[in-house]
């Protein structure tokens, strides 16, 4: 275990300037981006223990896919040597209760309200950047002041997501952990049973609330008590504290607080009682992560992949590349074809994906290692013992992270390693090729890998070497590809070409056929409880047959209340709702790449859009969101569907486009 945090000097590319905080698992500083020429904020380990590795690791991937204003933008995982930090965006604030009462120190009791229409303000996007959380599936469960900054045009942002989980049916490779996790003055009563859901999160806001309007905690001593408390008695009473605070805002934080997290009020109840737009939330933030696409159709597509499972353990491994546009629904159909195995046939399924902002060794391979050590923590220790073969020190150089096993770290005891590097590589991808070869004797396994596009490769090599014949582990390994990204990728092209044989073999989705997008329409309508009669036939035609265009309709026309269809849900309208509700700097840039219609140089689309200044939280914020895709180092930007491009392009006046193309020449 390396102890690093207030020791870490910074990279060759990262210059630390200053140290901004220090917690429990890590130290974040100011630093100086050489590469981009950027000032970023960067949050490493205080101990690179493995533990914590996974942990940090987890803390970035959860926030992958979501974007949002009220949400510090998180850039890049970085592992340089053995140190191991992300980069995210530098947040130039003071603490909530400072921001809503700039006149007192924390917990300084007062019977003075507070500034109540700060407070309104400022509550009013915390709500929102908490409910942006909820919707992709995610619990913060460490609100508190610190960790919610506020800047000074006021804009409400929450960080520190060391915490953040997923919210998800229970998993195979589910494991607890151990300890009690948040800060007690602002933890929920179940959370000190090891329960966590959205509620838990309202809970914090709700002390936060009676902090701000009182100027102190509810509940007063040590953190035995406090949490004793929590749990038997309710605090003391607003009124009697501070005399003509406004009524609904006591009763909200009265309702928050509530013991019973059933009888806490949900995202929606919050939105409507303190009027806040869900329409505003809802359109700037990233794809609902933690809810599984809706899959329709496809029938012909899962039969192959079902057809190559069963051909599994005849003497070799099967490859299987999906791949289509953005959008298609590859994520889907192979997320719901690793839930039919693992419940149906008992398979062991072990998921990752390879992320374009990651500078990690194995890439590719390295969501995969944490999925399995998942898999090995739910498991006897000599039950991992009697799986892993020789050659485990090597293995857990390459991925430390298996070293949270307690009998991976016995085995590698008294192992000698390679002193050459390479040797030390083959030894490692032997163990572990073999630790699959005796997993899949058990039981079947099947991995999954997507957005192979961002392969690193030392991947590629690694799988080839893992899964070639003769003797090969009994695997299947699906693996998923934008196919925009095979003019830019000669590996994936590769792929393909020897994608032909029963051990390989490749697949690419097309649109839906209309019948499928009708089905898809009519199951998101009922999923959400809407009204039957939307336009179906408008979003058959504008849609294209994409799954993504379809869920962006229907949202729409929920979100509008077009119940009848009278004004129609045209993708053109779609577009329009979700751009205004985008910060400013969004609408130039999305006009500039839909008259390139071509992929363009990040730099140089930032430059003719006119943006100036860190403009990197916004272009995060348009991948995550979906309207932008990021295509090969250097980085390349157009947009995320050509349906996009081409409403875009219709609806600019022909100045406007004149003036966009001579910025880019």
């Amino acid at each position: 275990m390396k102890a690093q945090g207030d020791d870490f000097h910074g990279t060759d590319r990262f210059v630390i300037r200053r140290r901004l905080g220090t917690g429990g698992m890590g130290a974040v500083y100011e630093a100086y981006d050489q590469e981009r020429h950027e000032t970023v904020a960067l949050k490493t380990l205080r101990w690179q223990d493995p533990s914590a590795i996974y942990r940090l690791k987890k803390e970035f991937r959860v926030l992958s896919d979501i974007a949002h204003a009220n949400l510090a933008s998180l850039y890049e995982l970085v592992a340089d040597g053995d140190d191991w930090f992300y980069t995210m965006e530098l947040v130039d604030g003071v603490e909530f209760f400072a921001y809503v009462r700039p006149e007192r120190p924390s917990q300084s009791e007062t019977r003075e309200p507070p500034d109540v229409p700060r407070l309104r303000a400022a509550l009013a996007q915390l709500i929102q950047g908490v409910v942006a959380l909820h919707r992709a599936g995610i619990v913060h469960r460490d609100l508190k002041p610190s960790n919610v900054l506020v800047t000074p045009a006021g804009r409400v942002v929450i960080l520190d997501f060391g915490l953040a989980d997923v919210v998800a049916p229970p998993s195979p490779l589910q494991t607890r952990e151990e300890g009690l996790w948040g800060t007690v003055a602002y933890m929920s009563p179940e959370q000190v049973e090891g329960q966590r859901s959205p509620a838990s999160d309202w809970y914090a806001v709700g002390v936060m609330l009676y902090e701000a309007l009182t100027g102190r905690l509810p509940f007063q001593g040590s953190a035995l008590r406090v949490l004793a408390d929590k749990g038997r008695q309710d605090p003391p009473r607003l009124s009697e504290l501070v005399p003509e605070l406004p009524q609904d805002l006591v009763t909200l934080c009265g309702d928050l607080m509530a013991r019973d997290p059933a009888a806490r009020p949900d995202d929606g109840e919050i939105l409507r009682r303190t009027g806040v737009s869900e329409h505003t939330t809802s359109e700037a933030e990233a794809h609902e992560a933690g809810r599984p696409p809706s899959l329709v159709g496809r029938e012909a597509e899962l039969a192959q992949l079902q057809d190559a499972f069963g051909t599994v353990g005849f003497g070799h491994a099967v490859t299987f590349y999906v791949h289509g546009v953005s959008g298609i629904g590859k994520s889907a159909l192979i997320g719901q074809f690793a839930d039919a195995v693992e419940r149906e046939a008992a398979a062991l399924v072990l998921r990752g994906r390879c992320y374009e902002r990651e500078s990690v060794p194995y890439k590719a391979v390295d969501g995969v290692i944490d999925s399995l050590s998942r898999y090995l923590k739910t498991l006897a220790g000599p039950q991992v013992k009697a799986l892993l073969p020789e050659g485990v020190s090597a293995l857990t150089r390459l991925f430390p992270v298996l070293l949270r096993i307690e009998a991976v770290g016995d085995a590698r005891i008294g192992e000698r390693e390679p002193a050459d590097p390479l040797a030390l590589r083959q030894r490692g991808f032997a163990c572990l090729r073999q630790l699959l070869v005796r997993l899949s004797a058990q039981r079947p396994v099947l991995v999954f890998i997507d957005d192979l596009q961002w392969a690193d490769h030392d991947s590629m090599v690694l799988l080839e070497d893992v899964l070639r014949p003769p003797d090969a582990p009994h695997v299947l390994l699906i693996a998923s590809f934008r196919t925009e990204d095979l003019a830019s990728q000669p590996f994936l092209r590769a792929l393909l070409e020897h994608a032909d044989t029963p051990a390989c073999r490749a697949c690419r989705l097309g649109p839906l056929t209309s019948a499928d997008t009708m089905r898809l329409t009519e199951t998101l309508l009922v999923s959400s409880s809407g009204p039957p009669t939307v336009q179906a036939d408008t979003i058959i035609r504008e849609s294209a047959g994409s799954p993504f265009l379809v869920e962006q309709m229907v949202r729409y026309a929920l979100d509008s209340n077009d119940a009848d269809g009278a004004t129609g849900i045209g993708l053109g309208e779609m577009l329009e709702s979700r751009i205004r509700a985008l910060p400013e700097g969004a609408r130039p840039l999305l006009a500039t790449l839909a008259v390139a219609g071509r992929p363009v140089d990040a730099k140089v689309a930032r430059a003719a859009a006119g943006l100036e200044g860190d403009d990197r939280p916004l272009v995060a914020l348009l991948i995550k969101a979906h309207f932008l895709r990021s295509l090969g180092a250097p980085s390349r930007l157009e947009l995320y569907h050509d349906r996009m491009r081409e409403t875009l392009v219709a609806a600019l006046a022909p100045q406007v486009a004149a003036d966009i193309h001579w910025r880019l020449a």
